[in-house]
């Protein structure tokens, strides 16, 4: 039997951490303001002007300005696609039956203050639905229809019935899942939301890990292109306040199949260090079938604006991803196909489960859903990348930039 260092607390272990008094005088970032929060960004010299109004100030310059910062690096790197035979990948699914120990886990960080919250009362209505007054003084329910117009291709997975809802995160580890948006210049040459999103979690004081395919289209890369990030976002801004945006200044990204689907992104500003962030550990084949793990992040078919979660996810299946390389080395990754409810703008969310009462540490990073063929059909799972090679390019980026 698995000791309970090598293996996710169980949820009768999370009740009874729950159920704890919690001491810790409140260091929350309320109110905090980010040094990028409230960036801008031009070709020329911004100048700063005093205005008539005492303490009012105007931002010139020769330049059109835009709020935010732009991608100062960013790299590609393909998938390592090494050919296996059936009994080649049976044999390095058996492998995954060990214990995480070592190299293979990195520890995730509650900052002292910033409340944990192992299993966090869920709102299952989300206040979008308002009430207005018609002509007459009555009660009117207003529309709370979101038009998705990001185009086509979108998607919703969901099994056995929704199981999926909202929280507000106010507590570690959900301080620690951001909305991510894209922000470009469109042919006017206007600064604006190319209204496209995705999640991610931090994993690092200022690193963040979310899906390689999000915002890796070559409309965004190629020209000048911004990823905001929202840390613990609520109704469409943090709930500690607009002051914690923060802006993606370098990544790294792979993306050849549903196994290393996986990117790494240096942050403007150390946000870790007030919100925390997660760990990580290399799936263990024994954890297959147990209800450990949790998924948060932002599907379009629940709310963009609003974070949704879901507990009691199952792992279902492990398969070999394509390996990567980094920095010479070259690693293996994982699909681990499981059955979270899931849908187009989740993708960048964090699977995970708690190792101790501070450490909260994902396995993968979701990244769709797949279809796995059987002796009967097609069996359709959400999937995560993960494995060796999601815990390494982790290390590698606290390592190089936090």
């Amino acid at each position: 039997m698995q000791g309970k260092e090598s293996r996710p607390l169980t949820t009768t272990e999370l009740i009874a951490l729950d159920d704890r008094e919690f001491l810790e005088r409140d260091t929350r970032p309320w109110g905090h303001v980010n040094g990028s929060a409230f960036a801008f960004f031009s070709r020329d010299r911004i100048a700063v002007e005093e205005t008539e109004v005492e303490g009012g100030y105007v931002l010139r310059s020769s330049s059109p300005m835009f709020p935010g910062l732009p991608l100062l690096d960013e790299e590609h790197a393909t998938g390592v696609t090494i050919a296996r035979t059936l009994e080649e990948r049976l044999a390095a699914r058996q492998l995954r039956h060990r214990a995480t120990h070592g190299g293979r886990s990195i520890e995730g960080f509650r900052p002292v203050g910033v409340p944990p919250a192992y299993l966090p009362r869920l709102l299952p209505i989300v206040g979008h639905e308002a009430d207005g007054v018609s002509a007459r003084g009555g009660r009117v329910r207003l529309s709370t229809t979101v038009v998705f117009t990001e185009g086509g291709g979108v998607h919703s997975t969901i099994f056995d019935g929704e199981s999926r809802d909202f929280l507000r995160p106010t507590f570690y580890p959900y301080t620690a899942v951001c909305k991510l948006e894209a922000w470009t210049l469109d042919a006017s040459g206007s600064w604006v939301n190319a209204g496209r999103w995705g999640s991610g979690f931090l994993v690092g004081r200022r690193t963040l890990m979310t899906s390689g395919h999000v915002f890796a289209s070559d409309a965004l890369a190629s020209g000048t292109f911004a990823i905001k990030v929202i840390p613990a976002c609520w109704a469409n801004t943090s709930v500690f306040g607009p002051g914690m945006t923060t802006w993606v200044r370098r990544r790294r990204w792979w993306h050849s199949d549903s196994g290393n689907d996986l990117q790494v992104c240096q942050l403007a500003d150390p946000v870790g260090d007030s919100l925390g962030y997660f760990g990580a550990r290399v799936y263990d084949a024994d954890w297959e079938d147990s209800a450990y793990w949790t998924m948060a992040g932002f599907p379009y078919d629940r709310s963009k604006f609003a974070m949704s979660v879901q507990h009691g996810i199952r792992v279902r299946d492990d398969d070999d991803g394509d390996d990567i390389e980094l920095n010479g080395e070259t690693y293996d990754t994982t699909q681990i196909e499981n059955d979270a409810d899931e849908a187009s703008g989740a993708s960048g969310s964090p699977l995970f489960a708690w190792w101790g009462e501070n450490n909260a540490c994902a396995i993968g990073v979701h990244s769709g859903y797949q279809l796995d063929g059987t002796a009967s059909g097609s069996e359709r799972w959400s999937c995560a990348a993960g494995g060796d090679g999601f815990v390494e390019i982790i290390r590698w980026a606290r390592q190089n930039w936090d």
